[in-house]
């Protein structure tokens, strides 16, 4: 316990930064199954960039790429929030 578990520290804060990330850019299961669901309670900020973007009859690039760059800072924010608190030690 005591060697093993701060070895696998670094890998779980990884793993645990792509996971966090992956669940911010969701968007097949609910295109597909729900497509935003009852009153947009599904919509996810992936879809919405998706239906304003492409799914629409008259495209809103400009209002697509806001909210993707608007994705793109919470990404970051979020990744930096997360290597501050995991502080981990990358030497070996």
């Amino acid at each position: 316990r005591h060697i093993t578990m701060p070895l696998l520290q670094r890998t779980s804060s990884f793993t645990i930064i792509l996971t966090v990330i992956n669940y911010l850019q969701v968007f097949t299961y609910q295109q597909v199954m729900l497509a935003g669901g009852p009153d947009d309670s599904t919509r996810t900020m992936s879809l919405y960039i998706y239906d304003i973007g492409i799914g629409t009859v008259t495209p809103l690039l400009s209002q697509a790429m806001g909210a993707a760059v608007v994705l793109l800072v919470v990404i970051l924010v979020v990744t930096l929030l997360q290597l501050r608190l995991a502080r981990v030690e990358w030497d070996y």
